[in-house]
C-alpha cells in the first residue's frame, strides 16, 4: 500500500483556522464522489465526519465503494470522524485510528477544544469524561460534535 501525506494548517496554535463539518455519504455513493472531489481542492484545516459514512457497516464492499469515491478527499486532507447508526460496529472500530478512547475523544485546534461524542452507545458511560473535557479546557470554544441529536422535532421521528 502506498503511503500518503496530507497538510494540515501551518499553525495548528493559531487562532485563524477554518473546517467543515458533514456525513451521512452513505446514501448516493455517486454524489460522495462528487462532494469529496470538490472537497479535496478546498483550503481547509480539517474535517469533522459526522457518521454513516456507509449504508452498512458491515459489508466491506461498502467501504471499498466510500474509500474508492472518496479517494481524492481522503488522500489530502485530515478527518475527524464519529460513528453513525449505520456503520457503528467491529469493522467501523477498524477503520480509523482517532485520539483517546477512539469512540469518543477530543482535540485541540488553536482556540479551539473539539470534543466527539458517540451516539451509538449508552451516554452515561461519556458523560463523566466529557463534564471532566469541558472543566478542565481554558479553550476560547468548545465544540461538541456527534452523530445523532439528542433531541429532535416529532417531524423529524418520522423521517
Amino acid at each position: 500500500m502506498a503511503t500518503r501525506t496530507f497538510q494540515t494548517s501551518t499553525d495548528p496554535s493559531s487562532t485563524q483556522f477554518s473546517f467543515i463539518a458533514g456525513g451521512d455519504s452513505r446514501t448516493n455513493l455517486n454524489d460522495w464522489q462528487t462532494s469529496a472531489d470538490w472537497l479535496a481542492n478546498e483550503s481547509t484545516d480539517f474535517h469533522l465526519f459526522l457518521g454513516d459514512h456507509v449504508n452498512s457497516g458491515t459489508s466491506t464492499t461498502d467501504w471499498s465503494y466510500w474509500y474508492n469515491n472518496g479517494v481524492n478527499y481522503l488522500e489530502r486532507n485530515l478527518l475527524y470522524h464519529t460513528a453513525g447508526n449505520h456503520e457503528y460496529g467491529s469493522i467501523y472500530l477498524n477503520q480509523f485510528v482517532m485520539p483517546e478512547y477512539e469512540k469518543w475523544y477530543s482535540f485541540e485546534f488553536g482556540n479551539a477544544l473539539f470534543i466527539c461524542l458517540l451516539t451509538e452507545e449508552d451516554f452515561s458511560t461519556q458523560h463523566t469524561w466529557l463534564v471532566e473535557q469541558l472543566s478542565s479546557s481554558d479553550k476560547t470554544w468548545k465544540i461538541i460534535f456527534f452523530h445523532k441529536p439528542f433531541f429532535c422535532t416529532e417531524a423529524m421521528l418520522r423521517i
